[in-house]
């Protein structure tokens, strides 16, 4: 009796492991972008130089804005942009109920925006 209990129990274990792992491959085939459909949006290295330094600039900017974010803003930022979870995955996972979740992403990107077109007004 206890080697068939203890053979369900790997087997269960097993289907368990293997489910998991494979769970990000079916989400990432299923969020997928096809390289031709993005390839105008991507920076080529046959972009002149000024081009590509204004988008590193930007970027920096940006990522400049994320760091000044409160830490919880800053958490569901990165959640959803960087980890791409859902915002109801957001919302289980740090504990924080879904509307507070959304209005953390709402001030976030709020402040990223604002700061974005103050630079590119800079800039001109």
């Amino acid at each position: 009796m206890p080697t068939w209990l203890t053979r369900i129990a790997l087997n269960l274990l097993r289907d368990h492991t293997r489910t998991g792992r494979f769970r990000f491959w079916r989400r990432a085939s299923a969020t997928s972008v096809d390289a031709h459909e993005i390839a105008p949006f991507l920076p080529s290295t046959d972009s002149p130089l000024e081009s590509r330094l204004i988008a590193s600039e930007q970027m920096a900017e940006i990522w400049k804005t994320v760091d000044d974010l409160s830490p919880r803003q800053r958490s569901v930022f990165l959640l959803r942009f960087v980890d791409e979870m859902e915002l109801t995955e957001i919302a289980a996972a740090t504990g924080i109920p879904l509307s507070t979740v959304k209005s953390h992403l709402y001030r976030a990107l709020a402040a990223v925006r604002a700061r974005h077109a103050k630079s590119n007004l800079e800039s001109l």
